[in-house]
């Protein structure tokens, strides 16, 4: 296939060869192929017959164009003029103008040039990324040419054998192909802003109507027919409108695979962990820390009496209306928070995210609630069908199931009845598979958990209620938290009651974690992880420990880790000393209203204050955001060195490359700068982000509380000259 891309004068004058020019970069022809003319008149029009302009340098002298293949032409508008900032230029056209070889471009004040002494030679070159297999030929070497006159030319011919077109073809699927001549079809990717399906038609939110090819449209081979509904456009497919949609989403997503052979490199599965776990727990960060500030609002109107909870026996129906809503609003985000990482699980995977949702509501409904379908008796207790109010890992493990068994059942599913009984199907069977195995599954663990923390119980000095504070948070990533906590607490729920030692270790827990968290909050250099994890502390002062958790210490795991192991420290203290819960109250900061006598509060509080400068000190001490240079720069020397010996067995280069280790070794000081440098443009990006927010609330600091976040905002800054600008 031949390819010609004609180059036209933009204005009068005499054209050159381009090796002549005054400009090493362009002489060279680094800056791509083509030549230069020296004007004659200026104004300056386009000097390619139809493009955009992509990119008009600030100083007005250098004008991109590109046309819709790819093709990018540079016209460079007089020698060594960046210096007049301009000034010789009037702008008659605009970036993403569409021009063609009789658009006007730019005015050019000639004398302005001439008078400082620059040079007036306009270089015209293809961009070097373009001229791959591109030929150029000038047509007038030397000659004068008036404005449009054909000056040059490109000429691209690509020449592919029977074999490669066939190898080609099988590289794309049938629906890749499709998506692919349709999106060429409706104007380009660009073009569209929306893609989804119904039954049998893909329909395309159009933004220009007027680069949409309907002929074009109508010669695909599976297209039935077009409708047009304002600027919706309805592609009649049938039944396999649902695969296209998915192949056209991958190509707007860059998903598609590509036909260069690639060596793929297996990721170990260790290092996809954290990944998913970002992917997964991130978008969830808003619901958590909105249900946590919720909650803990709530539990402090129930502990001063302003609202009212509901008591043993009662139900939401039971209060009044003001009390029903916050107790709603602070409750329900964490009981159907499985709803969410169903959701986000199944969009991570780039799955059907809407399928997620509906299972998701399936596995939460309070319709399963109760012991009516019991599988069989564990301990004496029963083991059966249950809901997964509360949890998150079955609710995740159920986001896989959903992606994994939808992409197997879309392999063989005939096309003509997929869209119809596929989701059905998948949703069914996810429903039933997690039902009957992990809900089991996860009882039996509960049952076994539940025994084992009543023989914890029983350990000395404290090792017991340790081990349980340590347990509790991953307890509760798993959901099996529920029957256990039953089992501790059982204590203080008999007739006549008695208090629980082991119940003690629930709030130890709680606020470790809040001593993790704090210590990432001071730590990190990154405002937003900071403003997530300040955020998530009201909450957890209540108990409610999911954003802080989810929120900042599981995804980055170590902090998490810590938290676990101060709580341990604190758990061994309390048990120590025989701090005991009396009775049960509120969660967080308010059990302790629970734990009776003066001394044994004071036990209690300070249990969960050794826990909480526990998990602070270590995650100080021990968690770094990133690997320090030295470490980083040791750790790659290392892995280069092993190569070295393992693959090349050259004793010279080995003995070179190790005299370099000393001198590095020798030259630590130089490194430790480096990395304090590295720290402080870390430091000065923060500020940068915070003056970000400043600008961001500037307008809108006439309340009382935005007033309050400014003096919080000026003391972050930290920097006396900056604040002293932005108060005047």
């Amino acid at each position: 296939m031949k390819k010609e891309v004609y180059l036209y004068a933009p204005c009068d004058g005499v054209i050159k060869d381009i090796t002549f020019i005054q400009d090493e970069a362009f002489a060279s022809k680094a800056l791509g192929e083509g030549i230069f003319i020296e004007p004659s008149s200026n104004i300056f029009h386009a000097p390619i017959g139809q493009a955009k302009i992509a990119l008009i340098a600030d100083t007005k002298h250098a004008y991109y164009f590109e046309q819709e293949d790819g093709l990018q032409l540079l016209m460079h508008i007089g020698l060594e003029t960046v210096g007049l900032n301009g000034a010789p230029y009037k702008l008659l056209a605009q970036v993403n103008d569409n021009v063609t070889w009789k658009s006007p471009i730019v005015e050019v004040d000639f004398d302005l040039i001439k008078n400082n002494k620059c040079s007036l030679a306009t270089p015209i070159v293809m961009d070097v990324n373009s001229t791959k297999n591109w030929v150029f030929k000038a047509l007038k070497l030397n000659g004068k040419v008036k404005q449009g006159d054909k000056i040059g030319v490109w000429t691209y011919e690509e020449k592919i054998n029977q074999q490669e077109i066939i190898e080609i073809v099988r590289s794309k699927g049938k629906y890749q192909k499709v998506a692919e001549q349709i999106l060429a079809a409706i104007g380009g990717k660009g073009n569209q802003n929306s893609v989804y399906n119904c039954m049998t038609r893909l329909r395309i939110k159009i933004i220009d109507q007027k680069l949409v090819n309907c002929d074009e449209l109508k010669k695909i081979e599976v297209v039935k027919g077009l409708n047009q509904n304002g600027d919706e456009l309805q592609v009649i497919i049938g039944g396999e409108v649902y695969k296209i949609k998915d192949e056209v989403i991958n190509i707007l997503e860059n998903k598609t695979t590509s036909n260069d052979k690639v060596v793929k490199t297996k990721t170990p599965f260790r290092k996809k962990i954290m990944p998913a776990v970002a992917g997964i727990v991130t978008p969830a960060i808003p619901v958590l820390l909105g249900t946590g500030i919720l909650g803990g609002i709530q539990a402090m109107l129930v502990a001063f009496g302003v609202l009212q909870a509901p008591g043993l026996g009662e139900t939401v129906a039971d209060l009044n209306l003001w009390s029903a809503i916050f107790y709603v609003a602070g409750k329900v985000g964490l009981e159907l928070i499985g709803l969410i990482f169903i959701y986000n699980t199944v969009k991570y995977l780039g799955g059907n995210p809407i399928m997620g949702i509906f299972v998701g509501m399936v596995l939460t409904s309070r319709h399963l609630f109760g012991t009516s379908w019991v599988l069989f008796n564990l301990f004496g207790n029963p083991v059966g069908i249950q809901s997964y109010e509360g949890t998150v890992l079955p609710m995740v493990a159920a986001g896989f199931v959903v992606y994994y068994l939808d992409k197997w059942v879309q392999k063989w599913m005939p096309t003509a009845v997929d869209i119809v009984f596929r989701p059905g199907l998948v949703m069914l069977v996810t429903v039933i598979v997690t039902l009957f195995t992990v809900g089991p599954v996860l009882k039996i663990v509960e049952q076994l958990l539940s025994q084992f923390v009543l023989i914890l119980g029983k350990l000395p000095i404290g090792i017991g209620v340790g081990i349980f504070a340590l347990l509790w948070q991953p307890l509760v990533l798993t959901g099996t938290h529920v029957a256990v906590v039953q089992a501790v607490s059982l204590p203080m729920t008999q007739i006549p009651a008695q208090p629980s030692a082991m119940y003690v270790a629930v709030n130890i827990a709680v606020f470790a974690q809040i001593g993790a968290v704090l210590a990432v909050a001071l730590r990190t250099s990154n405002q937003k992880t900071k403003q997530t994890a300040y955020g998530s502390i009201p909450g957890a002062i209540f108990g409610i420990t999911e954003p802080a958790i989810f929120g900042v210490n599981l995804p980055k795991l170590w902090p998490f880790l810590y938290g676990c192991l101060g709580a341990f420290i604190g758990g061994m203290f309390a048990g120590i000393v025989g701090a005991e819960q009396i009775t049960r109250t509120g969660t967080g900061i308010l059990s302790y209203l629970g734990f009776g006598t003066p001394l044994n509060t004071a036990m209690g509080l300070s249990a969960a204050g050794i826990a909480l400068g526990s998990a602070l000190l270590l995650t100080i001490c021990f968690y770094k955001e990133r690997p320090s240079e030295i470490t980083g720069l040791k750790k790659m020397n290392t892995i280069v060195l092993k190569n070295i010996i393992t693959e090349n067995q050259n004793v010279e280069l080995k003995n070179n490359f190790e005299t370099i280790l000393k001198l590095e070794k020798a030259n630590l000081t130089d490194n430790k700068v480096y990395e304090i440098l590295v720290i402080k443009l870390a430091k000065l990006e923060q500020k940068k982000q915070l003056l970000v927010e400043w600008t961001r609330h500037c307008n809108i600091w006439e309340t009382p509380y935005n007033t309050f976040r400014r003096f919080i905002f000026l003391w972050q800054l930290k920097d006396k000259n900056l604040t002293a600008i932005l108060m005047n």
